[in-house]
């Protein structure tokens, strides 16, 4: 299995890599359908939005879609591994990607928000250096942590 990383970040998808009905079928694939269904709207009404993805020669395998808060934030907002490719990096190296480009793009900070219930996306949070800056309870109901991380330029 050889795995091939494409980011898009110009509002269009290339020739080259997955469609973006192949995304939404993958987020709803990880998430829900009502999820998948409001993906797309969301990610567009931010400013400098990316998508990281993974897909092997047959199949999107996971993504990482984030966006700037401000000139200096960047908010890393939505991602994940279909279950069939987990526990092969590939989490890992999509995050690895998107603080490169966050870095490279003159971004400060980069915060996301995790579900407490969602153990091994925090515990990569947490070994890529972010730190716990607060937790909420959402409309759901459900209980989030804040994560936050500096960004170190080379």
């Amino acid at each position: 299995m050889s795995i091939r990383y494409y980011l898009w970040n110009d509002h269009r998808f290339t020739k080259e890599g997955p469609s973006m009905g192949e995304l939404l079928k993958l987020v709803e694939n990880i998430f829900t359908s009502k999820e998948a269904q409001s993906f797309l709207g969301e990610i567009m009404e931010h400013p400098s939005p990316t998508i990281f993805m993974a897909i092997d020669e047959l199949q999107m395998a996971g993504f990482k879609a984030g966006y700037a808060k401000s000139k200096t934030e960047y908010f890393s907002w939505m991602g994940g591994v279909k279950e069939s490719f987990r526990k092969q990096g590939i989490a890992k190296e999509l995050m690895r990607r998107q603080h490169q480009w966050i870095a490279a793009n003159g971004f400060q900070t980069v915060e996301t928000k995790a579900k407490n219930d969602s153990k091994d996306m925090l515990i990569l949070d947490l070994k890529f250096g972010f730190d716990v800056v607060g937790s909420y309870t959402d409309e759901l109901g459900e209980a989030k942590l804040i994560l936050k991380k500096e960004i170190q330029h080379h």
